[in-house]
């Protein structure tokens, strides 16, 4: 008959305690105000980066003028190359997602344009082209985003997103600019609507990126040969006044039955200064119960 001393019924009873508790949460991680203010800075650096550069699609415009011929102006190669967000932003979490506003981004855009006139009172054509740069002043957009839980991962989609474009200057370069100024102004709509259309939807297509990245995270990390941590999350997540809060496992498990389950995955690396408050960590005794389970086993298995 195996005799076991205090220690190991000690180890066993808390065991038995860890084991009761695997489908619950007993990690808990809330991100504080700094901290989303944080991630709003990379989320919006990680925007303008892959919004720039961002094609506009061109347009072109002719007008018939009884006795005197046709006018056809087009505007093409319409490229936004240039963001800048500067500090007007905000986020704001709400009842169930995130909000996150930029206001006063101002842009910048390059296209060519080319003008051609004819008319049966001359057998040949007059044409000219240049270029122009656009300045885009008091751009806003804004951004819900939904965090939910799905199977253990963390899901995010956009629920709402906007783009709204208060003015833009229009400078053409080349040929005779100034003469056609006035007709090149025409383009104005255009080019409001096609930005106002085209930055909400790459928006969308690098949330959906990010969606991924979230979603193809280890549910477990190997803390050594023996244990590995459970990073299964539990629930939706806790939207607070200027917090979100993350529920996880967080028990410790056998790395020798996890390894079979783990795979490569790409690494995000965020350097972060001053970083005092960002994030608030809260463990339970069950977590530290499981380490001593799965040491335990450890300990006693040939």
């Amino acid at each position: 008959m195996t005799r076991l001393c205090p220690l190991h019924l000690l180890l066993i009873a808390a065991a038995a305690a860890s084991a009761s508790g695997a489908d619950e949460a007993h990690v808990s991680i809330a991100v504080a105000e700094k901290g989303l203010a944080f991630a709003k800075d990379v989320l919006i650096s990680e925007a303008v980066r892959s919004l720039t550069p961002l094609r506009l699609p061109g347009v072109e415009k002719a007008v018939r003028v009884p006795f005197l011929g046709g006018i056809r102006v087009a505007a093409s190669n319409i490229t936004l190359f240039h963001l800048d967000v500067g500090d007007n932003s905000t986020i704001f979490p709400g009842d169930s997602g995130l909000l996150v506003v930029a206001s006063g981004i101002t842009a910048n855009i390059s296209m060519h344009w080319s003008y051609c006139y004819d008319s049966w009172l001359f057998p040949i054509e007059i044409t000219d082209s240049g270029t122009a740069s656009i300045l885009v002043q008091g751009m806003e957009v804004g951004i819900t985003m939904v965090i939910k839980n799905k199977n253990g991962s963390l899901a995010l989609s956009v629920s709402q997103c906007g783009c709204y474009v208060k003015d833009l200057v229009i400078s053409l370069d080349g040929g005779a600019s100034w003469f056609y100024q006035g007709f090149i102004n025409a383009f104005e709509d255009h080019i409001k609507a096609a930005v106002e259309k085209a930055v909400p939807e790459n928006i969308i297509e690098g949330a959906g990126k990010l969606d991924s990245f979230l979603q193809g995270l280890p549910r477990t990390i190997s803390l050594d040969d023996v244990a590995a941590f459970n990073l299964t999350f539990i629930n939706d997540p806790h939207y607070g006044n200027s917090s979100i809060e993350f529920d996880i496992n967080g028990l410790i498990t056998s790395a020798v039955a996890e390894t079979a389950n783990l795979q490569k995955h790409p690494q995000l690396s965020l350097a972060c200064g001053g970083a005092s408050k960002m994030l608030l960590l809260s463990l339970d005794e069950d977590v530290f119960n499981s380490a001593l389970e799965v040491h335990f086993k450890s300990w006693t298995t040939p």
